[in-house]
């Protein structure tokens, strides 16, 4: 799974994941910010969350990735 750019401002893009995969996005307190569905070369929106780190997880059939992004 590739994430670009990170850092970011607004928008996160997923690239090389398997279609669809649900996601969610967890600040470093362990709370959910952000809920959905994502398709491999799809964007994710991160203008609505502060600055800082984030961890983005992905769930599908069979796969299940973890990746840390910072918002600028």
């Amino acid at each position: 799974m590739e994430l670009y750019p990170n850092p970011t401002n607004d928008v996160l893009y997923v690239k090389n994941i398997p279609t669809p995969c649900s996601y969610k996005i967890y600040d470093m307190y362990g709370k959910v910010q952000s809920t959905g569905e994502v398709m491999d070369g799809n964007s994710l929106k991160t203008n609505n969350l502060q600055s800082g780190t984030y961890l983005l997880v992905l769930e599908g059939n069979n796969v299940n990735y973890r990746r840390s992004f910072v918002k600028q």
